[in-house]
């Protein structure tokens, strides 16, 4: 691994001072900060279609999801589709909508940061439950825990972390293993999906079988240690996080096209993975559209006219990046329907 060896020399010198380690008190989950308390029951029966998106959806959030709740949520008049296409009381809608936007501007100005320190820097994530930002480096934190809290605003809820690699080399080992599969295949192992779990601070390989033996000789074959993680699964995009995807088609100058019933196709980088559910989407009147359960990877989303007989037709076309436990969101330029 490459790093830089010495003392760094930070940013913003005057905010860097010698501190204590506390270990910082825990967050409550959303929905504690929400004042409802948060739920520990098993659902006792299999909720229907809508209601299990509406658990799955809470669940990657923070949000309280027993079955119970997720009724009396669905019949409260004071209750919200909007922006998440589910229900959602307006305190837990306003709340998302921050963590929302507080997660997309804190992430923009924490890998700016990092990219200044490459040898140090290990990535940025939000907690899916607390929608706290947690910047990991491999060294001098206390530095640039200071640094950053002068660059983000005051109530940008932030947790800097030691960790042991950094971003650019586990970016490095992912792209020896995606562009070198043969030594994996050499092995008798066939790789399904690979990505870089930032929070887990190591590159992760998806291969069907389920050989312990195999995963020891992969280690071996590429001379890694802790930083490279094998899961032996035939589904490898069951195991990733959830997120969900927000999205509205535009016209050519980014003006809002409000049409229903167009079909949005999804379809996952990894394995040609589809929405979770197994339900069409359609976008509704105000054109707009909402997957409510996709797993955490990058995702084409494809636009195609009302009439099945039309499918092949591509009004438009986007890509976009799901982040487990966030709502991405996407604009999709379509031409004529």
């Amino acid at each position: 691994m490459r790093e830089r060896a010495g003392r760094a020399t930070f940013v913003m010198v005057a905010v860097i001072a010698t501190a204590c380690a506390v270990q910082p008190a825990p967050r409550p989950n959303m929905t504690e900060q929400l004042g409802a308390p948060p739920s520990a029951v098993v659902a006792s029966e299999t909720p229907a279609p809508a209601e299990g998106d509406a658990v799955r959806f809470r669940k990657a959030f923070g949000l309280r999801w027993d079955p119970d709740w997720v009724r009396r949520v669905a019949a409260d008049p004071s209750a919200t589709r909007a922006d998440f296409g589910l229900p959602l009381l307006l305190a837990e809608r306003v709340a998302l909508l921050a963590r929302t936007r507080a997660s997309s501007e804190a992430g923009d100005v924490i890998r700016t940061y990092g990219a200044i320190y490459p040898g140090e820097f290990a990535g940025v994530y939000t907690h899916p439950e607390t929608g706290e930002i947690v910047a990991l480096f491999t060294s001098h934190v206390a530095g640039h825990q200071g640094a950053l809290r002068q660059l983000l605003r005051p109530d940008i809820p932030l947790e800097v972390r030691t960790t042991t690699f950094t971003l650019a080399y586990l970016d490095d080992l992912l792209s020896r293993i995606s562009d070198g599969p043969e030594a994996l295949l050499s092995l008798g192992a066939r790789m399904t999906g690979a990505e870089v779990d930032i929070a887990a601070n190591v590159v992760h390989v998806w291969i069907e079988g389920d050989d312990p033996a195999l995963q020891a000789l992969i280690h071996r074959r590429l001379g890694v240690g802790d930083e490279l993680l094998v899961t032996s699964s035939l589904d490898p995009v069951a195991m990733l996080p959830r997120g969900s995807l927000v999205g509205q088609i535009v016209d050519q100058h980014g003006q809002p096209v409000r049409e229903a019933g167009l079909k949005v196709e999804a379809v996952g980088s990894i394995g040609d993975a589809e929405p979770d559910g197994g339900v069409a989407y359609q976008t509704r009147a105000d054109g707009s559209f909402v997957l409510p359960s996709v797993a955490a990877m990058t995702w084409t989303i494809r636009i195609h006219p009302s009439d099945s007989r039309l499918f092949g037709r591509v009004l438009g076309t986007a890509t976009v990046e799901v982040t487990g436990g966030e709502a991405a969101r996407v604009m999709v330029r379509v031409t004529g329907s």
